[in-house]
């Protein structure tokens, strides 16, 4: 029994750990890598959720998209890796003060320094950092007032379509639900006021036409004129449609609700989509932090890793 609670220990345990270091990772046609959360995506374009950036990525610049995969390693712990250089800086810096000093010995008195200052070659791993960020910079757009806008636009049209759009599928399904459950009350009290209504007026003799078709002597079972301005015999006559009456009231009362109903959640649907899905939408508009870039190489793995091709799905384009 216990080795069995120890298994299964083990077996969830696992399962967190892989739940907490999975993302969904897009590997570009030009081999870099881009770890974060996938929240939307058409036949166009994949909006990753990467840290506090929304990316928008043309999917003709992607080659693969892997979901729940390993994450990218901290950048700390990135930068403190060595990189390996095929180079020395400190050599570099020696051969250049070396020149520059050289430079400035051999140049005639009063003539300017026209000659620039030689930088340090960047690494291998630098320069595909900027290569990568200079060739999606066009394809990757982040903006934060036309997808706000969008959110605003698909909720006034139908009511949690917006929410949806924004990647909060349990508020679209409750605003959608509670809107067609308040538009389908006031269908049908409207149906049964207007029946009721109809009925009343159709059975109720307390109208002119019938007193003066009762008077003409037409109709025998109406009363006539003359018996309605008794008092006494007007209260009872009244009693059998009195209860009509305060039924058909309390039915307009009914879809009265039904429609305030409605129209309170359409209101707050509203105020949702427009207040409070905005934040995955937020994005600086310049970040540096819009394209992580990193090397080819595949995450390191983790005590999780002999798991991981469960959790893998890859999709070519």
């Amino acid at each position: 029994m216990r080795l069995s609670l120890r298994r299964a220990g083990a077996v969830l345990f696992y399962l967190l750990v892989i739940a907490s270091v999975s993302a969904d990772t897009i590997q570009l046609r030009d081999g870099s890598l881009i770890y974060g959360k996938v929240v939307y995506q058409d036949q166009e374009i994949i909006r990753l959720h990467s840290g506090e950036d929304l990316i928008s990525i043309q999917k003709s610049n992607i080659k693969r998209v892997e979901y729940n995969s390993l994450r990218e390693p901290p950048e700390e712990e990135s930068e403190t890796k060595p990189t390996n250089p095929p180079f020395d800086d400190a050599e570099i810096s020696r051969k250049i003060r070396e020149k520059t000093k050289k430079s400035e010995t051999n140049r005639p008195p009063g003539e300017p320094n026209t000659e620039q200052r030689p930088t340090l070659p960047q690494s291998k791993d630098q320069e595909n950092k900027n290569t990568i960020r200079e060739n999606t910079k066009e394809n990757t757009t982040v903006s934060r007032s036309p997808f706000a806008w969008s959110i605003l636009g698909r909720s006034a049209v139908l009511p949690g379509w917006g929410q949806f759009y924004a990647g909060s599928p349990w508020k679209g399904t409750m605003f959608a639900v509670a809107f067609a459950g308040a538009s389908y009350g006031i269908y049908e009290t409207n149906r049964l006021y207007r029946f009721q209504g109809k009925e009343l007026e159709k059975n109720d003799p307390l109208n002119l036409e019938n007193a003066i078709l009762a008077d003409s002597g037409f109709v025998s079972q109406y009363p006539t004129i003359a018996q309605l301005s008794d008092p006494v015999y007007f209260y009872y006559y009244n009693q059998s449609y009195a209860g009509q009456r305060r039924k058909l009231e309390r039915r307009y009362d009914q879809l009265r609700g039904a429609v305030a109903a409605a129209v309170l959640i359409y209101a707050a649907n509203l105020i949702d989509a427009a207040f409070f899905n905005e934040p995955i939408a937020l994005a600086p508009a310049n970040s540096e932090r819009s394209i992580t870039a990193t090397s080819k190489i595949s995450p390191p793995g983790s005590i999780a890793a002999p798991w991981s091709f469960r959790w893998q799905i890859s999709i070519d384009w």
